[in-house]
């Protein structure tokens, strides 16, 4: 019987002393994971799984392994952080439930799962921070969700997460990640349309560049900035930092190829070279649309600058409409709820202060905005005065010719066309403050749209190429010609454009100009304007009159 005990009793120390010691690699595993995970590897690959009885050390074998395989750039399946995170939710560990959570989501992100999923797991790893004050991993969670907002444009919040990264880099004085950091909050100011801000940012990343250890993130970084520049027209500066980006890494092809369609000054050469791009993202095509619809600029052509810029028009609009921005938005304002209410009789105090404080901003905003908005209105006015005097003395100089000349059909028109413009500016005048500030948008529409008009109408040498340009042309004809309203729909802006010129009594030299249409060009957008309007019999007469250019 003794023998039995004793016999036992040897067994449960050397099960213990080996479950401790298996434990104690593990643990020296954890302290490298951030600083040498290949030596975390090594360390990792002493301890059998199979051999491990208790479920904590199962869990804990399985959430290293995960990070390890993740910090090592390898690709994995979910499984082992799967079995990590189902462990540490139902035990008081939040030390390990933070990692679990963070790497969840960024694992689910890399194999390009559901990115709602991978937000919430970032936003769950995000609350845990004060109670583990663990500021490596805080830093790669507000990377994890700076990388979600940057896939889909919610700019305002990165914006606010890239100067949380800023702080806790100066925090920890990592210049490697302000590097980065900076870079991104200059990224998020150029999409907000604030250049200059965004200069400023770069530079700062520019700074710290020498402390960035991976050549891709220091390529990627050069990059951002080579882009910044081009499409600011700034080409000697454009091909500098795409030159050095793809100094940093040399044997990969796509950086190769980027660098060689921005060195680029023949438009044919740049269309061949672009095939060889495949856009990984719309940002990315995107900024192929704009890179070869300023080569086709700067060669002159015309026609292919607006074909691609209207395509590069079509990728925003497409990235400005992702599906996912309203639920990432909607995400965020649920767990600022949940902080809230986690810390909501501790922060009452701080809460007032903010509210406090948000009435004062929003107090002098208000102040700021009516002032703002009396200086556009004053503004406005004065251009609608000037547009007035202008029609005035156009309508004036066609009834001299009138008087002096014999009537001819496109005077008439003419006239016709500027009574109605001065009736339009004179019930602008009658507008009320208000009115005009609730409208402005709408009046800078149509102010700009009268004076494309008058210069087509004054056969003044003019293009109306840009977007916004032939927006507000339409805009304007459209309030005062319902026809042209009914066939917005079944129509493209060239198309309404084209229709309105003709309607203006332009000529076709003088339409061909102002579109940049050759004479092939023109054929094909009068036959298919033609086809478009052939069974709208209020068309006729406008049908008849383009058939005769």
């Amino acid at each position: 019987m003794k023998k039995i005990i004793i016999l036992i009793t040897s067994m449960l120390l050397f099960a213990c002393c080996n479950t401790s010691y298996e434990r104690e690699i593990m643990e020296q595993a954890e302290s490298m994971i951030y600083s040498s995970p290949n030596s975390a590897e090594k360390l990792l690959k002493k301890v059998s799984f199979t051999k491990l009885e208790s479920e904590k050390n199962k869990a804990y074998y399985a959430l290293l392994k995960s990070v390890i395989t993740y910090r090592l750039y390898e690709k994995q399946s979910l499984k082992n952080i799967n079995y990590a995170l189902s462990y540490y939710k139902k035990h008081k560990d939040k030390h390990h439930l933070q990692m679990a959570y963070f790497y969840h989501g960024a694992i689910n992100l890399e194999n390009n799962e559901n990115i709602i999923r991978s937000m919430r797991d970032f936003k769950e790893s995000e609350l845990l921070i004060k109670h583990t004050d663990n500021q490596i991993l805080e830093s790669y969670i507000y990377n994890g969700l700076i990388k979600i907002f940057f896939l889909h444009n919610a700019n305002l919040l990165g914006l606010d997460y890239s100067n949380k990264s800023i702080d806790l880099a100066k925090k920890m004085n990592d210049k490697e990640t302000l590097s980065g950091a900076f870079g991104n909050k200059a990224i998020f100011y150029e999409r907000c349309g604030k250049r200059d801000s965004a200069l400023v940012y770069y530079k700062q990343s520019l700074k710290y560049i020498d402390y960035v250890k991976y050549n891709y993130d220091k390529a990627t970084i050069y990059d951002n900035i080579a882009f910044y520049y081009n499409f600011q027209s700034n080409t000697a500066k454009a091909k500098k930092y795409h030159d050095l980006a793809t100094q940093c890494v040399p044997n990969d092809n796509n950086y190769s190829i980027w660098n060689q369609l921005y060195n680029c000054n023949n438009f044919n050469e740049a269309i061949l070279k672009s095939r060889e791009i495949l856009p990984s993202d719309l940002f990315e095509e995107y900024n192929l649309y704009v890179i070869l619809s300023q080569i086709a600029r700067k060669n002159g052509i015309d026609q292919m600058a607006f074909k691609y810029s209207d395509k590069a028009d079509s990728i925003q609009d497409l990235i400005d409409k992702d599906k996912y921005q309203y639920e990432i938005k909607k995400v965020q304002e649920e767990y600022m709820r949940k902080g809230m209410d986690e810390n909501a009789h501790s922060n009452r105090i701080l809460s007032i202060i903010i509210i406090t404080a948000i009435f004062m901003v929003s107090t002098i905003m208000t102040y700021i905005i009516r002032r703002y908005n009396t200086k556009k209105v004053s503004s406005l006015r004065q251009k609608i005065e000037k547009l007035q005097h202008e029609i005035n003395r156009f309508t004036d100089s066609i009834s001299y010719k009138n008087r002096n000349e014999e009537i001819s059909s496109s005077h008439v028109q003419e006239k016709d066309v500027l009574v109605e413009l001065q009736e339009e500016l004179t019930s602008l005048k009658k507008q009320s403050k208000k009115e005009l500030t609730n409208y402005k948008k709408h009046l800078k529409q149509f102010i700009n749209g009268l004076e494309i008009t008058l210069k087509v109408m004054r056969n003044s040498p003019i293009k109306i190429l840009e977007k916004e340009d032939r927006l507000d042309f339409v805009y304007l004809h459209s309030e005062k010609d319902q026809i042209l309203k009914d066939i917005i729909p079944l129509t493209t802006t060239q198309d309404q454009v084209f229709y309105i010129l003709v309607g203006l009594g332009c000529s076709r030299e003088q339409i061909q100009k102002t579109l940049s249409l050759s004479n092939d060009s023109f054929r094909k957008e009068k036959s298919r304007l033609l086809f478009k309007l052939r069974d709208l019999s209020d068309l006729q007469y406008f049908c008849d009159n383009l058939k005769d250019l």
